[in-house]
């Protein structure tokens, strides 16, 4: 009995033991598979979260493409989807669960070619076609989790290029001792050979030292100025108010019908007087109408002034202009003696006014002149072409001019600035235009900024002392071989020489010199259509040892603000050796122009082939 019992007890404790096993085995078993299971929802989360951080990560790169305006401010963007477009719309955005979106941070330089420095630093420039980017996922679970990435996106992809390669690309340039050619299909080179030369114009009187009450600067001549009376004339009914009366009207080229007619009203305003020129084919014909007028004085000052009007019209003639002459005959007009020419015509237009042209170069003689305002059309041989008719008004010529004594004290006249050639090696030659009218005009030269001024005396160049220790232009250009070259710098003044009857006038100076020749180019303006970020800039170029060629670039916003600049950002370097880095300083801009320095100590010619400008948009 007792064995039995103790057997039974002995069963109990075993299972009871076995029921305490078996609850720990499921515990563990149960916390195994809750973990599982939450490792398993991490690990998707996980996944899921660096899928969507992929993607914005490869949106962001493709905005950089094609929007890169929309990201270039630092803040916090989200990318979104509008319509077959990605864009970057700003803070994040909460999806599913997922928090995602990227922050925008500026990236700083020392210079356009460093490497990142932090923007804290004194000498950090701000790169603006760089940016830092970090793209965050978050989502909670089992607190906050998240994955994000941090990288750099430049917006030199997809770049754009303005090039200069052909000779009408360069023709539309600023040309300083330079010019283009057709050579390879475009250059543009400096210009070797010749040696250079100073011209001195007088085209504006607050170039120049003189006395206003005796020399005068206008027209692009110095003269004395006449102490007398204003004698003045113009041709006569400019306005055909009343008719066509003092004009008369001539055909001109061959005879294709052509007719005057005189409208009482549709003028500019009032009446006016029109060409005629009919229906034609395989001819040139034309009509003018004249006007004569009379001068009393010899070289006046003459303006002329007309309108006219385009009223018939048929596409296309080989040509169809409208010319001003002032000849010495009422014959028929020669082409290219015009003082004015309109340009092809292409259609039929309002009134234009053309006013003041100076014409005084036609007026050299006390005498008889004639005015013609002329029409011609060449018609093409092709097919018949026309009516053609062109209207005139307000055509008028006027001279003016003071007359009486000149002053007989010698005037002088000379530059304010001088001319300098710092690499001369030798002035050649000088030459003067002058108006004597039987009297003179002499010169002296300077090299040391008016202090001393300089005459040959047949001998040596030595300092003027008396009034007459001056040469005339023959004897300046055969001694100024040896006129001293070691400041690099001349000046010439001149005296105007007349008895009181003589007007004296002198219409340029040039001084010729040999030594290191320079030039240079100004490109046309390129216009992006707004700010963008100019990157580099390239050129295919030819030089020898002898000669140089180096660049700069000016940027702006106003099409107006024209400031040179080389690699460091100022106009004290340049860019060579074919290719140029911007710099960040210059970088943005909507307006560019690039200008290019020649030089040359021998007889190579420097040139460059084309020019490229590599920019973001």
């Amino acid at each position: 009995m007792s064995k039995k019992v103790a057997e039974k007890g002995q069963a109990l404790i075993e299972l009871i033991l076995a029921i305490a096993i078996a609850t720990m085995l499921l515990g563990v078993l149960a916390t195994g598979a809750i973990s599982a299971r939450e490792g398993l929802t991490r690990s998707d989360r996980v996944l899921d979260a660096n899928t969507l951080l992929q993607k914005e990560i490869e949106v962001v790169r493709s905005i950089r493409e094609i929007a890169w305006n929309s990201i270039s401010n630092p803040g916090t963007y989200h990318v979104e989807q509008s319509g077959n477009n990605w864009i970057a719309a700003a803070g994040t955005i909460t999806e599913n669960g997922y928090t995602r979106g990227f922050t925008v941070n500026n990236v700083c330089r020392t210079s356009a070619i460093s490497t990142v420095i932090n923007c804290s630093n004194p000498q950090a420039i701000n790169d603006p076609s760089t940016k830092e980017i970090t793209a965050q996922v978050s989502w909670s679970f089992l607190g906050t989790q998240s994955v994000s990435s941090t990288f750099y996106i430049s917006r030199y992809f997809n770049n754009q290029t303005w090039t200069q390669t052909t000779k009408a690309d360069f023709d539309a340039g600023i040309f300083d001792n330079t010019r283009s050619t057709n050579r390879g299909g475009g250059t543009v080179e400096l210009q070797v050979g010749g040696g250079q030369s100073f011209a001195d114009d007088y085209l504006n009187e607050s170039d120049y030292n003189f006395d206003s009450n005796k020399i005068e600067v206008v027209g692009g001549y110095a003269q004395l100025k006449a102490q007398g009376s204003l004698v003045t004339g113009s041709t006569t009914n400019p306005d055909f108010g009343g008719g066509s009366g003092g004009w008369a009207f001539v055909s001109w080229r061959d005879s294709v019908g052509q007719s005057e007619s005189y409208q009482s009203s549709g003028g500019n305003p009032g009446g006016y007087i029109q060409v005629n020129l009919p229906a034609a084919r395989k001819k040139v014909g034309g009509g003018y109408w004249y006007q004569s007028f009379t001068t009393t004085v010899a070289n006046p000052t003459a303006t002329l002034s007309l309108d006219w009007r385009s009223i018939a019209y048929q596409a296309i003639p080989d040509s169809f202009r409208v010319y001003a002459f002032v000849d010495t005959t009422s014959g028929a007009p020669t082409l290219g003696q015009q003082v004015w020419n309109s340009g092809e015509i292409t259609g039929m237009t309002s009134w234009f006014s053309i006013v003041n042209i100076d014409v005084s170069s036609k007026v050299t003689a006390a005498g008889t002149y004639y005015l013609k305002v002329a029409v011609l059309v060449d018609y093409p041989n092709n097919a018949t072409r026309g009516p053609y008719t062109v209207g005139f008004d307000n055509v008028s010529l006027t001279w003016s001019k003071i007359v009486g004594s000149y002053p007989t004290d010698q005037p002088n006249i000379y530059r304010k600035i001088y001319f300098t050639a710092p690499s001369i090696s030798a002035w050649t030659s000088f030459s003067a235009t002058e108006v004597l009218n039987g009297g003179s005009i002499r010169y002296q030269l300077s090299d040391d900024d008016g202090q001393t001024w300089k005459f040959f005396n047949g001998t040596s160049w030595i300092t003027a002392t008396n009034p007459t220790d001056y040469n005339d232009q023959n004897t300046i250009n055969n001694r100024i071989s040896s006129f001293p070259t070691t400041n690099g710098k001349i000046n010439v003044r001149a005296f105007l020489i007349s008895n009181g009857s003589q007007f004296v006038r002198l219409d340029r100076i040039v001084i010729g010199y040999t030594g290191t020749e320079t030039g240079t180019f100004t490109s046309t303006t390129f216009n992006a259509g707004t700010q963008v970020s100019f990157n580099r800039l390239f050129w295919t170029e030819s030089v020898t040892a002898s000669t140089s060629i180096r660049f700069q670039i000016a940027v702006n916003d106003d099409n107006a603000t024209w400031n040179f600049f080389g690699p460091d950002g100022t106009a004290a370097t340049y860019f060579t050796g074919g290719v140029g880095i911007v710099p960040l300083e210059g970088i943005l801009g909507q307006y560019l122009r690039y200008k290019i320095f020649f030089t040359s100590a021998s007889k190579d010619t420097p040139f460059v082939a084309d020019v490229t400008i590599n920019y973001s948009p």
